[in-house]
């Protein structure tokens, strides 16, 4: 359950919107300990959009940095860190959907004119507290935070093995950009990057998880894998291709084993291996 919600502009540490769900705590007292927290980490750790997990406190701490702000909430450490996830990315597309100067370029412009008056923000509270309510009811949660698992493991997968992919076979990236488009289309996930060399290709944490349908995310990342791993074995000498597969695949499996098996992710990597 969401104790506390913050966006908070990451350069200059001002908070833009917090929200309280815990009486009994002091929100203003967590702050710094958790910018604390964050300002020890790498700056190569904070680049990207992905949803990390700090603990400090006696609390979780669920973040997404998004550009120059980072969004925030607390759970209890006995909280699902999928469920949390889940949410906090919820939070943050709604948050910039409602505020779009917020997005992109635009957002570094209005924070440095910004008042600093948090005011601007209050509308987004009622939204903030309609969501938090819905997710007392643990069902949809659990929906999204399937969705959320099973695409974080398709994505750490699929960037281990286009680490390895030759930058200068553009037959091979020419197919998975066309293979990418087939995915995006069948499960509403804006997954194209600039494929010209190894990048991520999942965008997992701007995707709706609350929205999809979580079979059909499903068997198609096991569709996109599959394929993936075909235009290796087209393209590339056959002991090459399964050598990448395997160093790459395989270690994956033993750190992330206790997730596979429960989405039975571990039946289509055998199948490709």
């Amino acid at each position: 359950m969401i104790q506390n919600i913050w966006v908070i502009d990451r350069i200059s540490g001002r908070c833009l919107f917090e929200r309280s769900y815990n009486k009994k705590v002091e929100e203003g007292s967590l702050i710094p300990g958790f910018l604390s927290a964050l300002t020890s980490l790498s700056d190569s750790e904070l680049e990207g959009d992905r949803i990390s997990i700090l603990e400090t406190q006696g609390k979780r701490w669920v973040y997404r940095y998004s550009g120059p702000l980072i969004f925030v909430v607390t759970g209890a450490k006995g909280d699902p860190e999928a469920h949390l996830k889940a949410q906090v990315s919820y939070l943050c597309d709604s948050f910039i959907k409602m505020f779009p100067l917020l997005k992109g370029e635009s957002a570094h412009e209005f924070l440095e004119n910004w008042s600093g008056a948090t005011s601007d923000f209050w509308g987004f509270r009622s939204l903030a507290d309609q969501l938090v309510a819905q997710w007392s009811e643990i069902g949809p949660v659990n929906r999204a935070a399937k969705s959320l698992d099973v695409l974080e493991i398709y994505q750490k997968i699929l960037d281990a093995i286009l680490a390895k992919v030759p930058t200068d076979r553009g037959s091979i990236w020419v197919e998975l950009r066309e293979a990418l488009g087939d995915f995006s289309k069948k499960t509403k996930i804006s997954a194209v990057r600039g494929l010209s060399g190894p990048k991520p290709i999942l965008d997992l944490v701007s995707v709706d998880v609350f929205s999809l349908n979580y079979e059909t995310v499903k068997d198609n990342l096991a569709a996109l894998l599959k394929k993936l791993i075909d235009t290796l074995k087209k393209h590339l000498p056959q002991e090459e291709a399964e050598s990448i597969v395997r160093s790459q695949v395989i270690p994956i499996m033993k750190s992330e084993w206790k997730r596979i098996d429960v989405y039975s992710i571990d039946k289509v990597l055998v199948s490709l291996l």
